[in-house]
């Protein structure tokens, strides 16, 4: 099976804005009831590509099962408010993003 996202150009990807401080971009899945433009996916995915301002949260249900994967790239995000830059093996609960303002 070919890749599914080959031509996908990011002015396709859908962005989700939360309160102004939160930006969401939908590289695979949904949110919101809006999808990412990749279709015929073969598994059960997320991708989500999150720009969280200073003084911001995310929270977002994982499903069971699902493994989780998240990581600071710049600035200073934490997860779960334990204070650490990256987050793995959470399955099927709620991933709290907070930034440095929020701790």
């Amino acid at each position: 099976m070919s890749p599914r996202y080959r031509d996908v150009k990011s002015d396709q990807i859908p962005i989700v804005e939360r309160k102004g401080r939160t930006q969401i971009k939908i590289i695979c899945g949904s949110l919101n009831n809006l999808k990412c433009p990749g279709q015929d996916i073969v598994i059960d995915s997320e991708y989500l590509d999150i720009l969280a301002l200073a003084g911001s949260s995310f929270e977002h249900p994982t499903k069971l099962g699902n493994t989780v994967l998240a990581y600071v790239i710049s600035g200073k995000g934490f997860f779960a408010r334990k204070r650490s830059p990256l987050l793995t093996k959470l399955r099927g609960q709620t991933i709290l993003i907070l930034t440095e303002r929020l701790l």
